[in-house]
């Protein structure tokens, strides 16, 4: 039924290295700072940090300011983790029972749309989606031999990875598209074990019916996988190898990735350079190498300026890691200061496409706006339409809080992939049991309930991203706190390997389990949905809406088959959280949108799947889980419920401890600052504006007397001669930029 997440983190012989498919490489390029990138997807703000943004005075801007890391601490109280499935992104890999997120369109594999007024199946978190169990161990139950309410903590001595969600097989067979078979294949090589994509096509080929020639193509792909996971195999690259292989080629990634950070904090350069591209070679399926190389490049004073190679590293991290948000940004970034601003755009929009909350982003396209109304950037008014656009788009949505003339540009705080995330954190802070470090990145919220003492139900994507996996830090707003302020720390215990649900537990948490719906739910039967959809836009307080069963679960229907169907409206954040019926027992889990031409409805997991997935993994109390609550009306019920729905914010570790300071981004999530010059780029000069001047020299027009003729004919003519002489204003065609302090902009706080 589900699958036990250790919550005694069990040191591994680095199994299962991660690729990172969503992070970063940190840097303040104002101080001048740098640091290490990895990845991360999905981006949204809130008020849950309590980390204050570090504010100290810049050091100058001749070297790189680095900090020796402390040693590594005690293992941390445990949050779990568990790894992501590599290079694959929202569109392209075959989620189930997820079908699309709201901000990225999705082919659908797994659910062909042959036609267009198919619905899409759209999760209610405010992370892109991803669902990934796989089968596990019998672990003691929680709770056993307790009394009601009460659940005793057991620690798992193993990580358990999470593998794919493989959908049911449903009783009818439903038609398929040759594109979306040609894309549920090419989904195939996206995922990091040969077990994990046989698995999937063994569940797709009994979902579908197929013509002649996609039966052959299926039939050449299970000949293909069956005995790659008969070895199991996994993904190096485009290479499929032995664990022991791709350990040994992590090992090797790792220990130059580690030297190049000791090159960088020598200020050899060079030598970090030529470490990290070891690195890259050694693992293609990580990013943190040529993120860190393009960040490296980025900065002027390291004597490596190139704009070209940050963008050859940063299209290596995008391959590796398609619509990677930092890398976008990042990108964009660097675009600008090419003048390439056509492409800029573009690439700040896909990053925000990506990202539900994407405060750099919008910080970046004003900025641009700004220093073209002052000069300081040239640019076509094509250009400056697409940006403005961009910009006023994004500001609408309150995705962003606008534009500080007196901050740089702005790079999203990198995460990278499990594996990575991992080697990074062993200098890092340990997971707290209260509040969240600075050195953690707000990924996305969700909903959950109370279903024990210190249990909580929620999604398995609200917690798990495929590309990143479980996170590493779970919060809770104590919904018995009146000032909505106090942060209460836990962890994912398991997750469902059926279904999209996972179990959490947060010690000190004392709501009060809701009750669970025993009869049947029959169609029509009146509904109320509880959670926390779009705070940005709604505010942080509960909300409620109500509604009818408008579906009941079929199981002839491949996927969303097998989820209650409701006509309540709902939004981002909702995922995880309780739908009621009207004497406040749950009757099913919230978990997607289904958008389609001619139909909006809601989805959610039935009790009955909740129950089981609950029982298999701590011990409910029988005698409580039906009481009605005793309320006289509707918002009756949801006051009493209330206090028992939670809003749930999941972080992910971020960059490399000791090498960069993150500075404040208006929110509760931090980034790196940009505070290179941008009309010279940093370097401290910038092109002569004397008129004539090219390359430093000018032409000097002076006349010589001549004397044409003979005779009486014989006089003189003054003839212009023209010499190139060195401009009187600049050094070889430059000046000293006015704009900038040894290439940090003056104008900057």
């Amino acid at each position: 039924m589900g699958q036990k997440i250790t919550s005694k983190k069990k040191k591994k012989p680095q199994q299962e290295r991660s690729v990172a498919v969503w992070a970063f490489c940190g840097m303040a390029f104002g101080t001048v700072l740098l640091g290490s990138m990895g990845l991360v997807l999905f981006n949204f703000s809130g008020n849950d940090r309590d980390a204050e943004a570090d504010k100290e005075a810049s050091p100058p801007a001749a070297s790189i300011t680095v900090t020796a890391p402390e040693a590594p601490p005690a293992s941390p109280p445990a949050i779990a983790t568990a790894e992501p499935a590599v290079q694959a992104t929202p569109a392209e890999t075959p989620k189930m029972p997820v079908v699309a997120t709201a901000s990225v369109p999705s082919t659908a594999p797994m659910m062909p749309a042959a036609a267009a007024e198919q619905p899409v199946a759209i999760p209610l978190s405010t992370t892109p989606p991803t669902a990934k169990p796989a089968d596990a161990p019998q672990v003691p139950k929680p709770g056993q031999n307790e009394g009601p309410g009460t659940a005793q903590k057991t620690e798992v001595e193993t990580v358990v990875d999470v593998g794919p969600l493989v959908p049911p097989t449903a009783t009818r067979k439903s038609a398929v598209t040759n594109d979306q078979v040609k894309e549920f294949v090419k989904s195939l090589q996206r995922q990091r074990k040969a077990k994990d994509a046989l698995a999937l096509l063994t569940a797709y080929a009994a979902n579908y019916e197929f013509t002649d020639w996609q039966q052959a193509e299926i039939q050449s792909e299970t000949a293909t996988w069956t005995p790659r996971a008969e070895k199991d195999l996994r993904r190096l690259g485009k290479d499929w190898v032995s664990l022991d292989e791709l350990i040994a080629a992590q090992d090797k990634a790792e220990v130059a990735f580690d030297n190049a950070l000791n090159q960088l904090k020598s200020q050899n350069y060079k030598g970090c350079i030529d470490l990290l591209a070891e690195s890259s070679r050694a693992n293609p399926n990580g990013i943190r190498a040529d993120y860190l190389a393009a960040m490296v490049h980025s900065l002027p004073v390291s004597g490596l300026y190139d704009p070209e190679e940050v963008q050859k590293h940063l299209k290596i991290v995008l391959l590796r890691f398609p619509d990677h948000p930092a890398a976008l940004n990042s990108l964009a970034l660097v675009q600008i200061k090419q003048g390439q601003h056509a492409p800029a755009v573009t690439n700040f929009k896909r990053a925000a496409e990506m990202s539900q909350l994407c405060p750099e982003v919008t910080h970046n396209l004003g900025r641009f706006l700004y220093l073209v109304e002052d000069r300081r950037i040239n640019a076509d008014k094509s250009a400056i339409k697409k940006f403005k656009d961009q910009y006023e788009k994004l500001i609408a949505e309150q995705r962003g809080t606008g534009m500080d003339r007196g901050v740089g540009w702005k790079h999203i705080l990198p995460v990278f992939g499990v594996e990575e995330r991992e080697s990074s954190s062993k200098q890092q802070t340990p997971v707290p049991t209260r509040g969240v470090p600075e050195n953690f990145f707000l990924n996305g919220r969700g909903t959950g309930f109370a279903i024990q003492k210190e249990y909580v139900i929620t999604n398995r994507h609200v917690v798990h991203d495929e590309d990143l996996g479980l996170c590493d830090q779970v919060t809770v707003l104590d919904p018995l706190d009146p000032t909505r302020t106090r942060q209460l720390s836990g962890k994912v215990i398991a997750v469902s390997d059926s279904s999209d649900l996972a179990l959490l537990q947060i010690p000190g948490l004392k709501s009060k389990p809701l009750p669970f719906r025993k009869e049947p739910v029959k169609l029509a039967t009146e509904v109320v949905i509880l959670g926390y959809p779009e705070p940005r836009l709604l505010s942080n307080g509960l909300k409620a809406t109500t509604g009818i069963v408008s579906g009941l679960p079929d199981s002839s229907i491949p996927e969303v088959g097998s989820y209650l169907l409701f006509d309540a409206t709902s939004g981002r954040g909702n995922s995880g959280g309780p739908v009621c019926d009207h004497q406040g027992r749950v009757l099913g889990v919230l978990t997607m949108l289904l958008n389609g031409d001619n139909i909006k409805l809601t989805g959610g997991v039935p009790v009955d799947e909740l129950v089981r997935f609950a029982n298999s993994n701590i011990e409910l109390p029988a005698d409580d889980v039906e009481t009605p609550i005793a309320a006289p009306d509707l918002a009756g019920i949801v006051e009493v419920n209330a206090q028992s729905v939670l809003q749930i914010s999941t972080y992910y570790r971020a960059g490399v401890s000791g090498i960069a300071k993150l500075e404040s981004n208006g929110t509760d999530r931090l980034c790196y600052i940009d505070k290179t010059c941008p009309s010279c780029n940093g370097s401290g000069l910038y092109p002569c504006q004397a008129k004539g001047c090219t390359n430093g020299l000018q032409t000097e027009k002076s006349f010589v007397d001549q004397p044409v003729g003979e005779g009486n004919f014989r006089t003189t003519v003054r003839t212009p001669v023209f010499n190139r002489v060195d401009c009187p204003h600049c050094n070889r065609g430059f000046v000293d930029c006015q704009g900038c302090v040894n290439g940090i902009d003056r104008f900057l706080k």
